[in-house]
Parts: structure tokens; sequence; C-alpha cells
């Protein structure tokens, strides 16, 4: 036989053995080594760390050794229901894809989380090991590129995280590298989101949550708002958001009752100065407007008007009350 047809002997798909099945020819398959799926294998199966062609090594960490990089990118939701469906995955059939990490720099023992933070998570709420790609050679520019676009690709980031996310990222990178971080190739979009996440109170996005339904037009509608606001009308905000009403919307509901509030202040809004009187639920009832000329009422809704009605019945004794008070100085 010529080398040639030993050759393609060698190649030839062999027969398939007396009572095999598909799955077990499936099992006896060779996985390349090198490939992801090798890499993830002998991670999973050995104490020794996989080692791919550039030098990076895919170990299952203790979930303890690990924490997310600094600069957030996500907004944590309360009740997350996709976050329950990945906990609940990994919970039943493991961990299909790794986290990307680094070594610290001031504590080699220790990994700051590049990419897969929810997965992360999950692995130590469950009390079990975490799946990891450690790249000892990721910079800081690369670390958050590489975090952003992960996180654009597997779950879009809402339109207000994003800007948060860029509003962060600004302070530490430059446009360009921002730009990339999120996805986009015109600088001028890194100066959009930072224009929204500027305009409007951190603590105030915060406290609304991500708002995933809700796009860009609102939110900038929202930011032009802001930038308008009266100090009165931001100290409104603080009953706002801890009314019961708010305490039981969801992130998008939130970001319609603040909406509201500040449509109502922006319409009372002038050279007076404008307080905007809030019942339990958090909507408004009543508008004060001082001005030099007085203050005037402006009673908003059903529910303002059911107020004006009350306050009217109850105007003659307040008088007598405010006399007698009066008489006492």
């Amino acid at each position: 036989m010529s080398k040639v047809s030993k050759f393609k002997d060698a190649w030839k798909t062999p027969a398939k053995p007396a009572g095999a099945t598909s799955n077990t020819l499936i099992s006896q398959r060779v996985v390349p080594p090198n490939g992801p799926e090798g890499l993830l294998k002998q991670a999973a199966t050995s104490a020794i760390p996989a080692r791919d062609k550039g030098g990076k090594r895919v170990v299952n960490l203790k979930s303890s050794l690990c924490e997310p990089s600094p600069i957030a990118d996500r907004m944590s939701v309360e009740n997350d229901p996709d976050y329950e469906d990945l906990k609940d995955s990994i919970r039943h059939d493991g961990q299909k894809v790794p986290i990307l990490v680094r070594p610290k720099l001031e504590q080699p023992d220790r990994y700051e989380i590049a990419y897969g933070r929810r997965r992360w998570r999950a692995c130590r709420e469950l009390g079990i090991g975490v799946l990891a790609i450690i790249d000892e050679d990721l910079n800081d520019e690369a670390l958050v590129i590489a975090q952003g676009k992960e996180n654009h690709e597997r779950k879009s980031l809402s339109f207000i995280e994003t800007a948060l996310f860029v509003k962060r990222l600004s302070k530490e990178f430059p446009n360009q590298t921002v730009a990339k971080a999120i996805g986009v190739k015109s600088v001028a979009a890194v100066s959009h989101y930072r224009k929204v996440a500027d305009a409007i109170p951190e603590d105030l996005i915060t406290k609304i949550g991500p708002a995933p339904k809700i796009g860009r037009p609102k939110w900038i509608s929202l930011s032009e708002i802001f930038v308008r606001f009266s100090s009165n009308q931001s100290k409104g905000l603080a009953r706002l958001t801890g009314s019961e009403k708010w305490k039981t919307s969801s992130s998008e509901e939130r970001f319609n009752i603040v909406f509201s509030y500040a449509k109502t202040g922006e319409k009372g809004a002038s050279d007076s100065s404008t307080n905007t009187i809030l019942d339990k639920d958090g909507k408004p009832v009543l508008l004060l407007k001082e001005s030099k000329a007085g203050m005037k009422f402006a009673f908003q809704g059903k529910r303002g008007a059911e107020f004006s009605s009350f306050l009217a019945e109850q105007i003659p004794a307040l008088l007598v009350k405010f006399e007698e008070q009066d008489d006492e100085q």
C-alpha cells in the first residue's frame, strides 16, 4: 500500500462498532484541547488550570475571591426575574459560560471581574465556585471595553444604564475608549448620553431603576426639564420617592411618576417660587406659587379638587384658630 493510500485510510470514518449508539460515538469524539469546549472540560475535571495559546487560564475559582469592576454598568434590581432564571439554570445545569477576570494589582490572590457579574453573583449565592477565564494581560482600558461589549451583546443595557455607565467611564477614560465600551462609532453619542446623566440627579436615577421600556426620547425630555428645576421642586421629590405607591411600583412606573411630577412642576414654574404638595401616593394635588404679588393655590386633578372643597370648608375654622394664636402673642 502506498503512503498516499495509507494517508487516505487514516482519515476514513471508522465503521460503527456493533452495539454502539450515536450517543456513544458522540461521547468518544475527539475534542480539541485548546478550543473553548476543551478548555472548559479541563477546568471542570482537573485541578490543574487549563491554558490556551494566548496565556489565558480557565479555572474554577472560589466566588469569595472575586469582586466586581469598580465601574458598574448594570443597575441593581430588587426583583429581577431574568436573574432568578439565570440562577436556577446554574443551579440545575451548571455554569455554561465562564466569566472574565484579571488578578488585582495590589492583591494578586484576588480577582476583578471584567464581565459576568450576574453569573458570579448567582454562583456566590449558591455557594459554589465560579468558572472563570483569568487574563493577566488585561489592562484598564481593555477591561472596560470587554465589560461594555459583552454586556451589550448578551443583554442590552437600558438607555439610562448606558448613560450612567458613560458618565462613570468618562471620569477615567477618553471619549474614544468610552465609545468602544458602549459599541458606538461616534464620540458625539457619548456626549449625548453624558448630558442626560449629568442633568438628572444620580440618586434619583438609581431609585427609578433601569426602566428598560423607557427609551431615549423620554429620558431626554426629563433631563431637559431637570435643567430648569427649582430648589423647591427638587425638595418635593423626597416625598415622592418615599410614598407607598413608589415602593410598590415597577421601574417604568417610577419613571412615569417622576415624569408626571416634573411636567406638572414645569407648568407651574415661572419667576415665582413653586412648591408641589403630594398626596400619600405621590401624586401632585396642590401647587403653591409664591411671588411678590402673593401666594396662589393651584389644585391638581380629581384629588386636588376634593382637597379644594375640603379646604374651603376648613378655612373659617382655620382663620379663627389663626386669630386666637395672634391674640395670645
